[in-house]
């Protein structure tokens, strides 16, 4: 698990999760609003991110994180374009205010004009930078990291949430625990969850018996509680969703969500063009506020994403992550993990 090899189970669990996102953006029944998606997609995020020295940790998200981001956004302007001009005959400069939207303060779940659902990349280079100032200020204890971050959430949660911010920073802390403890805490549990014998469930058992603690308590014992219950009880269907998918990942009806699951960032990418063209082309024959339709559309977007993935990752790779496009000199040191080892 920690030498270098994807975990398997783990993309199958993203490709889970892509989709579920997918699905959410359409007319949908209740059971497609379970608010683990983005929950579990920064905590899974949280494992893998290394603590480079702050020039190396520029230079790869340069290439991971904004490239792709400006590259969807990109391919998102030509498409809404191609449906103002669809539709009113002519373009103006206008039309390209939404790009500023990028730019300019949110409050709350608002998310950016242009492709709404790259708000998750902000999100991401958000919980990056505040989860490596606070590994370099605490030099990685855990304990008092996972406080601050508690900390954090809390003051966001009943604050900074409702204040404008740039870049949807608040919108972005309200995902803090998940990315901060996925990073603290995440390979530790993945190594008991691949462990031998009954030690290897105590993770699941611990949190949902404080899952059901907590559900028993009334409600007026602390202020916020339902945030914090809302917060456990998210964390409990994490971890059971990773002992699922760890035991039945193997069976082959699962084998297409490895491939969206590594392809996450395409289908975060590609998925709001492709619902619209569907919908709006489903709207003349039938009711597109109807969950049924909403699973065609879903489907849909799935089979057309599949060959569009294929072609970017064969052309296109340097524009959607998989490849840098910029070649930077590396630098001579070690990242901070080592570096904190002589702290130690």
């Amino acid at each position: 698990m920690t030498n270098g090899k994807r975990i398997e189970y783990i993309d199958y669990l993203k490709g889970l999760t892509i989709i579920w996102v997918v699905w959410y953006h359409t007319p949908h029944p209740e059971i497609a609003s379970l608010g683990f998606r983005m929950p579990l997609f920064f905590f899974v995020s949280g494992i893998f991110f290394k603590l480079d020295l702050p020039m190396v940790y520029l230079k790869k998200k340069l290439n991971q994180l904004v490239v792709p981001f400006l590259f969807f956004t990109l391919v998102y302007l030509v498409f809404h374009l191609a449906l103002r001009y669809r539709f009113y005959g002519t373009l103006s400069m206008d039309d390209l205010r939404p790009l500023g939207d990028i730019f300019r303060p949110h409050t709350g779940n608002r998310g950016i004009t242009i492709n709404p659902p790259l708000w998750f990349i902000l999100a991401l280079i958000d919980l990056q930078v505040v989860t490596w100032l606070l590994m370099w200020v605490f030099r990685r204890r855990r304990l008092l990291v996972a406080a601050a971050v508690i900390a954090i959430w809390w003051w966001d949660a009943f604050s900074y949430f409702f204040t404008p911010n740039y870049f949807m920073l608040g919108r972005a802390l309200i995902y803090l625990p998940y990315f901060a403890f996925g990073n603290l805490f995440g390979r530790d549990f993945l190594g008991v969850v691949e462990g031998g014998g009954r030690r290897r469930f105590v993770p699941l058992v611990a949190v949902i018996a404080l899952d059901v603690v907590m559900y028993l308590l009334p409600q007026t014992l602390m202020p916020h509680f339902i945030e914090i219950h809302e917060m456990v009880n998210t964390f409990a269907i994490i971890v059971f969703l990773v002992y699922l998918f760890k035991a039945i990942y193997r069976v082959r009806l699962l084998r297409p969500l490895v491939y969206y699951g590594k392809n996450s960032y395409i289908v975060l990418g590609l998925h709001e063009i492709l619902l619209t063209i569907f919908t709006f082309a489903l709207g003349f024959v039938a009711d597109t506020r109807s969950p049924l339709t909403g699973g065609i559309v879903t489907v849909l977007v799935l089979l057309a994403l599949w060959p569009l993935i294929h072609l970017l990752n064969r052309y296109l790779p340097r524009l959607s992550g998989k490849a840098p496009l910029f070649h930077f000199k590396e630098l001579s040191g070690k990242s901070c993990r080592d570096d904190e080892k002589k702290h130690e």
